[in-house]
């Protein structure tokens, strides 16, 4: 409760505005920290100005002079970064019946603006104010490809959508089964510089997937990695990674021969050893920012031995 500080050290989106101001998810919530003057301002509700109910911030999306923010229970708010003035966007298409509980905001190449959760279906507001729904189940990440497709992750595991023709496909040789692939979620998910893909997901650690040829392989527990739920990723390089699991962060550097792994934690400093999934942001090209449990480890990872 110190106004000073976060409004709880339980958060669940990072991201930085145009202004380098740190916004920060929490479930009471959103927090902002202004590094020039090393003040804070918190607001608690977008909705009801005259509750004290909070809304529970899932997610962050920059976008010029506003921050586009997914909540809980009352949907997605677009709020001026001067100003702090909120508009719902929900409340713009009444007779959608858009989905309230948000995990992932995502704003593409052609300003087209995502969001997905549960109890609802993915949904894309275009650049021209038409709005489009996809039936993908419960959303927790959205990205898109160098080529321009958005791909959509989260329980039925990934999809892969061109909205130019409205075509959606599930990639089926990584959809989640009790076999070989037996995870809960797909947490995140990033496209390497050969366009390979790195999935963090609950249950089965990272999977590494080669669209061309459509094989994958896993870094696991029993591989030497600290948990099999990884939460966030952060790229500092090719082929070095910066993990977030629910038993520490993980740095990982791969090369042809091995895959070095080594794990920090609470013990070493930082603010938590469990992590949050959608809790983890780049704030500047050696600014890394992850969300726990316990508050945000923010660090340079070049200054970490």
């Amino acid at each position: 409760n110190n106004p000073n500080s976060i409004a709880s050290n339980f958060t669940r989106a990072i991201a930085t505005d145009r202004n380098k101001n740190i916004w920060f998810g929490t479930k009471q919530g959103i927090s902002i920290y202004y590094p020039e003057t090393k003040n804070w301002k918190h607001i608690t509700n977008f909705k009801y100005q005259n509750t004290t109910l909070s809304d529970i911030v899932l997610a962050i999306q920059p976008d010029q002079d506003d921050m586009y923010v997914g909540t809980y229970n009352s949907g997605v708010f677009k709020i001026n970064i001067n100003s702090l003035s909120s508009e719902s966007i929900n409340s713009k298409y009444p007779n959608e019946n858009i989905l309230k509980k948000v995990y992932a905001v995502f704003k593409d190449d052609n300003n087209n603006l995502w969001f997905g959760g549960i109890e609802g279906d993915l949904t894309v507001i275009r650049a021209d104010n038409s709005l489009k729904k996809y039936s993908t189940g419960a959303v927790r990440y959205i990205t898109q490809t160098k080529n321009g497709l958005i791909y959509v992750a989260g329980r039925l595991g990934l999809f892969a959508i061109n909205d130019e023709k409205s075509e959606i496909s599930r990639i089926s040789e990584i959809a989640p089964n009790n076999s070989t692939l037996a995870y809960s979620t797909i947490n995140v998910v990033y496209e390497d510089q050969n366009n390979n893909l790195l999935l963090g997901t609950n249950g089965e650690g990272l999977i590494f997937y080669n669209p061309d040829n459509k094989t994958f392989k896993k870094l696991k527990m029993k591989d030497g990695f600290p948990s099999d739920i990884v939460q966030g990723f952060l790229a500092e390089n090719y082929n070095n990674y910066w993990i977030s699991t629910t038993k520490g962060l993980a740095n990982i550097k791969l090369s042809t021969k091995d895959t070095l792994v080594t794990t920090y934690d609470k013990n070493d400093g930082l603010a938590s050893t469990e992590y949050n999934y959608g809790s983890f942001n780049k704030l500047a090209p050696n600014k890394f920012a992850f969300g726990g449990i316990d508050g945000v480890s923010i660090f340079n990872p070049k200054k970490i031995k």
